[in-house]
């Protein structure tokens, strides 16, 4: 196992599959906590068994090597993964300050922002009428 990339909160490893075949797996810090070459990992291979658009890699469910650590989850209002083993808390972008960047790119073009599914039905009719 070693690890092939890494950004802030994400990691991307190299490890091998119980079927001696090698794989790419996705570990997201906050969830697993950092992982370490060598470490023995536990991960979820359906998105890449069913061929569900993950890029071809596998999800790293937890650090079998180090189970002790804990991961750093940002503190926030809204709960990721809801009613799942893997649920957690997390900032959303008006928390984070994620929304003050540069829109230069957007042109003038028109932008809704809606909370709920339902809502964009009305977004939507108000740009066709």
């Amino acid at each position: 196992m070693s690890i092939t990339d890494e950004a802030p909160g994400l990691q991307i490893v190299q490890c091998s599959v119980e079927d001696a075949t090698d794989a790419e797996a996705v570990a997201y810090t906050a969830l697993v906590g950092t992982v370490r070459r060598f470490n023995r990992l536990l991960l979820n291979t359906t998105a890449v068994d069913l061929s569900l658009g993950s890029g071809g890699r596998h999800f790293v469910v937890a650090n079998l090597t180090r189970p002790e650590v804990e991961p750093e989850v940002p503190r926030g209002h809204v709960v990721k993964a809801r009613y799942t083993p893997l649920q957690c808390v997390v900032k959303t972008a008006e928390e984070s300050g994620g929304l003050t960047g540069n829109t230069d790119f957007l042109s003038g073009m028109p932008v809704v922002c809606c909370e709920l599914l339902s809502q964009s039905i009305a977004a939507v009719a108000g740009f066709r009428y």
